[in-house]
């Protein structure tokens, strides 16, 4: 089985670090990879939010002056935007199948709704049925049939 790939706090710096060179598209990639190995990982989103903070705090403490604090606060945004843009994939994905098994189970109980109440109407139906020709039959029937008659008319009711 393979190993899961898991991200160092070391990968998060680097990856913020590619947002305040200003390399956007390829900082993008980074961290959406940060982001995916931590879902592989099966870590939490405050685990990973916890990450980025941790990334983002270290460059404004490290920082030389208001102008680079400056900066690591604008680089922010789009980094915990792009990190956490496959964790809300993910979300989405869930929340949508979450309710297609919604809508399914209520297809299902509507359908199962529906039929018992076909087997109850039909089953009364002949239950029915089966008095009114009992009924009959106790009127032409011998005396002697009256006894049996009666029992079968007393296990249907």
């Amino acid at each position: 089985m393979a190993e899961r790939q898991t991200s160092t706090r070391a990968d998060y710096r680097e990856a913020f670090g590619a947002y305040l060179d200003g390399a956007q598209d390829s900082s993008r990639a980074a961290a959406q990879r940060l982001a995916h190995h931590a879902l592989q990982a099966g870590g939490s989103l405050c685990e990973f939010v916890d990450e980025l903070a941790s990334a983002i705090t270290d460059a404004v403490r490290s920082a030389e002056g208001p102008a680079q604090v400056e900066k690591a606060l604008v680089a922010s945004e789009p980094f915990v935007r792009d990190t956490i843009s496959p964790y809300d994939a993910q979300w989405q994905a869930a929340r949508d199948a979450k309710q297609g098994v919604r809508v399914q189970n209520d297809r299902m109980e509507e359908r199962v709704r529906r039929i018992a109440h076909e087997i109850h109407d039909s089953s009364a139906q002949f239950i029915a049925s089966v008095h009114t020709e009992l009924h009959r039959a106790a009127e032409v029937a011998l005396a002697e049939m009256a006894a049996p008659l009666q029992r079968i008319r007393t296990l249907l009711n």
